[in-house]
């Protein structure tokens, strides 16, 4: 007695993963047809509109902006209708973000972007109150996700992959109750702030395969089976079951079951419901949820380096639109220009589109990686051309009579780093760079004079250094120097030519920890070889399926080379990995800088199955 399952029905939509935006949004279809009965967002969402009207007890979730502001603006016919539904807790739009994007891989302001433009369009188009973070696919959250989504006004979320298994604990016949904990419970942030959560044991997809029953009392059965599973798990006598998978128009026989079962039995109750009912009643039951605090990311192979670029433009398109949003504000106070506010929203923009779970991760067909690429390149382009308007204003008020160099730090803390200047014409072997209290600091000439390098000390959050470069009397350059051990005032590291140039030792000369385990190497470089698919699944390039047989940098001997400079000191490692590829490591200790740089590019690469 007083067990009740709420039937969730809804559709999980991929704006980006084997096909492109404009196809998966109103052109696309399910070819052959399968058991699924995939179609595009379009086309779902007028067909679960379409069931709502008909049959008074259906009840659906709508969530992504990305298919759901396309559908607004090209459907008006459909608005009342939408908005009424809304009105009557018969749609409930989740989400409260742009998308479902996967946090663990992008910076925290596109996170906030991404609430940013989610929430404003949810509630302030289309007059709903998101509440629910549906974050039902995505592979992996940044720890302070549920603190975010707290701060955006959030009180709930629900997902499918992780903590446990990408496909959840019961996948492959599995028990529900080999989990660690409840299927409800409190996510907090490092902030202190969580959301009531429910993850999903049997994945997004489980109530879904009722609709290829034959009968109604078939499909009883099935979704009877489902209850007793969940149950194990519930933190109260409420189970939440999706209905619904990728793509998925209204199921068969939802409705039939809300009104027959009940009819017939007084428990459990099986009702169609939308999720913010079902966390009312898990609330409503007064149990203290457990606390939970782990980033939640799942065990999905390759996620974090499939199309490893797709990272990195993501990142240096973060760090030039940030820039460019902090250095413009006070060159428009300074000159009176007008804020580039258009450029840097769609710059924006971009980035909460490749923030998607299958985007950023690398899980996308090569069509819509190269559509996504550009993306990124717009991104970085707007942010960093505001950016350098930003920096033509903000020099010359800063150049005063001389011609100097103006180090800029755009960052929301003091720094000390490296700094590079480039030449269109070469200095000689040697160069001074003075400070602005004239004093010299030491400098480094490399790429035939058109580049000069220094360490910047001390440079203030939004602030800046002044630095003038003359003609030097001495070659500062890197210089050949004989051992294989390198140092700083943080650290000392040692390489072992025999073993591939691999780091065998580094400490941590204020503590002087050993870093490296014993018989272990810091840097060295593994070639697998790999199935030509997934064994099971049959699904992704983003996947490492790695058959056994390895191939490690540490089994043959390299070449290292020790050099110095006025900067500091630096390792070069040449070496192999058996017949499949060539490889060169630059290690760097910069003097006053409390990191190791480690940098390897493959000169030759012959493992074309690997």
């Amino acid at each position: 007695p007083g067990w009740t399952m709420y039937m969730i029905s809804h559709f999980h939509y991929d704006p980006v993963w084997w096909n492109t935006q404009g196809a998966y949004t109103s052109v696309w279809t399910e070819d052959p047809p399968g058991a699924a009965k995939q179609n595009n967002a379009f086309a779902l969402v007028a067909a679960h509109l379409e069931m709502a009207r008909r049959d008074p007890d259906y009840k659906f979730v709508l969530a992504e902006v990305d298919y759901l502001k396309p559908y607004f603006d090209t459907h008006p016919q459909d608005r009342a209708d939408l908005l009424r539904f809304i009105a009557d807790r018969r749609v409930e739009v989740m989400g409260g973000t742009y998308n479902e994007p996967n946090t663990n891989l992008t910076g925290p302001e596109t996170s906030i972007r991404n609430f940013v433009h989610g929430i404003g369009f949810q509630r302030d188009v289309l007059g709903a109150s998101p509440a629910t973070a549906w974050q039902l696919d995505v592979f992996g959250h940044d720890p302070q996700f549920p603190g975010m989504a707290a701060d955006a006004g959030l009180t709930s979320s629900s997902w499918a992959r992780g903590p446990h298994h990408q496909w959840g604990p019961m996948a492959g016949a599995g028990d529900p109750r080999r989990m660690q904990f409840r299927s409800e419970f409190e996510w907090i942030a490092p902030s202190g702030l969580g959301l009531l959560t429910h993850y999903m044991p049997a994945h997004y997809s489980a109530g879904w395969w009722m609709d290829s029953a034959t009968s109604l009392a078939e499909a009883e059965e099935a979704t009877h089976k489902l209850f007793s599973e969940l149950k194990s798990v519930a933190l109260t006598r409420n189970v939440l079951l999706p209905v619904g998978t990728d793509y998925t128009p209204p199921n068969t026989w939802v409705t039939e079951i809300h009104r027959d079962w009940n009819a017939r039995y007084c428990w459990p109750r099986f009702v169609c419901a939308v999720p913010s009912e079902f966390f009312d009643a898990v609330r409503a039951e007064g149990v203290h949820p457990s606390p939970q605090t782990r980033d939640m990311n799942p065990i999905y192979t390759g996620k974090d380096v499939s199309y490893i670029d797709t990272k990195q433009a993501n990142r240096a398109a973060e760090d030039a639109v940030l820039g460019a949003e902090r250095l413009c504000v006070f060159a428009a106070l300074l000159s009176g220009a007008r804020y580039p506010e258009a450029a840097l929203a769609k710059a924006w923009v971009q980035l909460a589109w490749g923030a998607h779970h299958d985007a950023i991760t690398g899980s996308e067909s090569d069509q819509v990686y190269l559509d996504l690429l550009t993306g990124w390149r717009d991104a970085w382009e707007l942010g960093r051309t505001a950016r350098h308007h930003a920096l033509e204003v903000l020099s010359a008020a800063v150049y005063a009579d001389l011609p100097s160099v103006v180090v800029w730090n755009p960052l929301a803390h003091n720094r000390t780093d490296i700094v590079t200047v480039r030449l269109g014409s070469p200095v000689g072997g040697a160069v001074r760079v003075l400070d602005a209290d004239g004093v010299s600091v030491p400098a480094l000439v490399e790429d035939d004079g058109h580049s000069v390098s220094w360490r910047a000390s001390g440079v203030g959050s939004l602030g800046w250094r002044t630095y003038r470069l003359l003609e030097g009397a001495e070659p500062s350059g890197w210089e050949p120097v004989d051992g294989v051990e390198i140092a700083n005032e943080f650290h000392r590291l040692r390489v072992d030519p025999a073993r591939g140039g691999g780091v065998v030792s580094l400490v941590e000369v204020a503590s002087g920890r050993e870093l490296i385990g014993p018989g272990a190497v810091g840097n060295e470089l593994a070639v697998y070889e790999e199935y030509p698919a997934h064994p099971d699944a049959g699904e992704g390039p983003w996947h490492l399926l790695p058959k056994g047989p390895v191939e490690c940098s540490s089994a043959s001997a390299a070449t290292v080379r020790a050099y110095r400079s006025p900067l500091g000191q630096r390792l070069i490692v040449r070496g192999a990995v058996g017949e499949v590829l060539r490889y060169t490591q630059t290690l760097t200790l910069w003097d006053g800088i409390d990191r190791v740089d480690c940098r390897t590019t493959i000169d030759e690469f012959t493992g074309a199955d690997r």
